[in-house]
Parts: structure tokens; sequence; C-alpha cells
């Protein structure tokens, strides 16, 4: 026999005494472990977020590969100067909240998703308009404030938020236990409702129907601005 022949034999004879205690089983490719939602969107999860709601904590449950409800509570509080109708004020805003949503992944292993449901708090901005020797103009009279010559404003709104939006979910880590989304939507807030209060020289006479004059007209200016824009990253760990 030809060298070259012999050659091709042992070519041809190594491979298959290798494998020829293998089952077809272990012949075929192994798949890639999957990385769908149905791998890593299971059971509870519990996670941080922070965006225009605040920062906050969520709970996360699923029923099934496309569904899962989420628990959200949220705390935002911020504190500084503004204008309002040409007289600066003292600020802070509290926006504190507690949420229900529900969470639907209508295409198979992309991680978008849609979000649906509500929120619950009272959400307040207060402003404290004062300083001795200050000047201000309401409605269109000039007063000179005194010690104790405050103007109190409050805008809150409604306590039932709806909320609906968009969002993402990637899965991270060996398990695709953690999970990273992202959040865009609106909170329906409804209609903000104003209320100045006076003391001192405000709490009476003129003054006081200036304060109130202004806060009408406050009242109608904002009273267009009902929706919230809702944008947020959380991460979350499923058990």
């Amino acid at each position: 026999m030809k060298k070259s022949q012999t050659y091709l034999l042992l070519v041809l004879a190594v491979p298959s005494a290798a494998f020829a205690g293998m089952s077809p089983a272990e012949n075929a490719p192994q798949p890639i472990q999957s990385t769908s939602q149905g791998d890593w969107m299971t059971g509870i999860g519990i996670g941080g977020q922070i965006g225009t709601q605040g920062v906050g904590l969520h709970l996360t449950y699923n029923i099934n590969p496309s569904l899962y409800f989420g628990l959200d509570g949220n705390y935002f509080d911020y504190s500084r100067k503004f204008n309002l109708k040409g007289e600066d004020y003292d600020g802070r805003l509290d926006y504190s909240n507690i949420g229900f949503t529900a969470n639907y992944l209508p295409i198979a292993d992309s991680g978008f998703r849609i979000t649906g449901g509500t929120f619950f708090g009272r959400n307040i901005f207060r402003g404290l308009y004062k300083g001795a020797g200050k000047t201000g103009t309401f409605n269109g009279n000039k007063y000179a404030l005194n010690a104790g010559d405050d103007i109190h404003s409050e805008i809150t709104s409604a306590t039932f938020n709806p909320y609906l939006g968009l969002g993402w979910d990637w899965a991270l880590g060996t398990d695709h236990n953690i999970v990273v989304g992202l959040d865009l939507g609106v909170s329906y807030l409804g209609e903000p409702d104003v209320k100045f209060t006076g003391k001192g020289q405000f709490s009476s006479g003129q003054a006081a129907t200036d304060i109130a004059a202004e806060q009408d007209k406050i009242q109608n200016d904002i009273s267009a601005y009902k929706f919230y824009p809702v944008a947020k990253i959380s991460v979350t760990y499923h058990f």
C-alpha cells in the first residue's frame, strides 16, 4: 500500500475511534443558555431606582415570562429659590408616593414592556415669601415688608395618580438574575390646587385681597399642568 493511502486511512480512523463510544446526543452541538425572560424573570425580585420621582425601592413578582407586577416606593425632597409672578420665594418640593404597576412584555426575549398602574401620595410644593425691608408687588400694588409680613404658598396635586409608560429590561450575570431597567412615561396628577396664606399686613384688608387675586392668577396659569414626566433607572435582583 502506498504511503499516501496509509496516511489517509489513519486520518479517517483516529476520529472514528474517538467518537465510536458516544451517543448521537453527545455528538450534537450543545445550545447556548437562553437569555429569555423565562430564565431570569422568575420568583420575587428586590431592587432600587432613581429618577424624576426621586430615589426608591421596589419589589417585583412574575406571573409568567410575559407579565410581572411591581410595588414601588419613592421619595423626592428638593429645596431651592424660585420666581413666581416676579417675586422670589424660598421653595420646597415634597414628592413621595407608593405605586403599584403591571408590566406586560409583548415580544419574547426583547426585554421591551408596557407598564401601567397608579401611584398614591400627596405631592406638595411649598413656598415662603418674606424679608424685612423687601418690596413686593401683588396684583399691581406695591408693599414694603416688615418683620412678620409673610406669604405662604402651597401647590398640591391629587393623591391618586394613574401611570402609563414604556420600559426595557436587560438581564446581567451568569444566572441572568440581575436586571437593569429603564422606564419612560407620564403620571397624571390632576389639576394643581394653589393656596396662598398671608401673615402680618397680608392677613387682612387690601393686602389680603391682592394676595387672593395673585392666588387666582397662578391657579389659572398652572391649571393645564396635569401630567408629570417619569424617567428612571432601576437595578433588581431576582431570587
